[in-house]
């Protein structure tokens, strides 16, 4: 089922990138970099706000996980604070960039070759809804729950998350405990 879920979240980066066309994802990714950017050097402020206010389950030695080591685990919560201030500051980043760009949506009729801007528009697309995913199942792994390690635990969710060229390196060696 998550399988589906992703998989029908991917064919709509596809679909919304071809009718914004290339010029008009260029200026989406451009602002969703800075606020990339922005969420890098910011999210730790938010990681120490939220461990205050939002309870993380303990993780009890001997307990499956799915992506992560026991060593890994015994530190997750620290590790999962941080991956959630830098998802809050992305989403509200992705909003104003969001606005930005229906105040940009005539980019989408600048005169490029159509073929080249509804394939490009389309692996752009798909490009920044795989990293969504990617972040948002990360996420997930880092419950120590069983449904959310059941649901990361095989298939397309362990394939994203282990397998994804350089963001796996970067991500982990972000995230992880040494």
């Amino acid at each position: 089922m998550v399988t589906l879920i992703i998989l029908f979240y991917l064919l709509v980066g596809v679909y919304t990138g071809m009718r914004r066309g290339l010029t008009l994802e260029l200026v989406y990714i451009a602002g969703y970099f800075i606020t990339f950017l922005v969420a890098m050097f910011t999210y730790e402020g938010l990681a120490k706000f939220l461990s205050v206010y939002i309870p993380y389950p303990s993780y009890i030695p001997g307990n499956h996980l799915a992506i992560f080591t026991e060593a890994q685990a015994m530190s997750l919560d620290q590790s999962f604070y941080k991956l959630v201030a830098f998802l809050v500051i992305m989403i509200l980043g992705w909003l104003v960039v969001r606005f930005l760009g229906y105040v940009a949506s005539e980019l989408t009729f600048l005169p490029l070759l159509k073929q080249f801007n509804t394939i490009g528009g389309a692996a752009l697309g798909f490009f920044m809804n795989y990293l969504f995913i990617y972040f948002v199942l990360y996420a997930v792994a880092m419950i120590p729950l069983a449904p959310a390690q059941k649901i990361v635990e095989g298939g397309l969710p362990n394939f994203i998350i282990t397998k994804t060229p350089i963001v796996t390196q970067i991500v982990s060696s972000w995230l992880l405990p040494k």
